[in-house]
């Protein structure tokens, strides 16, 4: 059991509110209707359920796949800078310093240039190197 996006259809306007509070992309507006795409990338943090003016998101724990921070980086690399930078912000903001550590080690493996963002780990430099 672990806490994940539940959208309630029935709610569901497909207006997309929800994306850009989604730092992991794992909502999609598909069919009309705001989809969870992936239960790996929900890392179950909740910053979209706010954002839904109908309240058709919220947070549940029940039985998924787990979280997995490579695969989401793979996927938010493909979206771009603003995606990775909220990303990283979102870790730090919930205090996931150990999957902040693993995203910016994954990203500087791949070459991929980490975006500056804030608050900045101290232990790191903005561009995922120690400081």
């Amino acid at each position: 059991m672990r806490p994940i996006v539940s959208i309630e259809e029935y709610r569901c306007t497909g207006c997309g509110l929800c994306l850009p509070d989604c730092p992991v992309g794992a909502l999609e507006v598909r069919d009309g209707k705001s989809r969870l795409i992936s239960e790996h990338l929900c890392d179950g943090a909740g910053t979209c359920v706010s954002a839904c003016p109908n309240e058709a998101i919220r947070i549940v724990a029940r039985e998924a796949e787990p979280y997995d921070e490579e695969r989401v980086v793979r996927w938010i690399t493909c979206q771009g800078a603003p995606i990775v930078r909220a990303h990283l912000e979102a870790l730090l903001c919930h205090g996931e310093t150990a999957l902040y550590r693993q995203a910016l080690d994954l990203l500087v493996a791949a070459c991929v240039a980490v975006p500056p963002h804030g608050p900045q780990d101290p232990g790191r430099g903005g561009d995922g190197t120690t400081g």
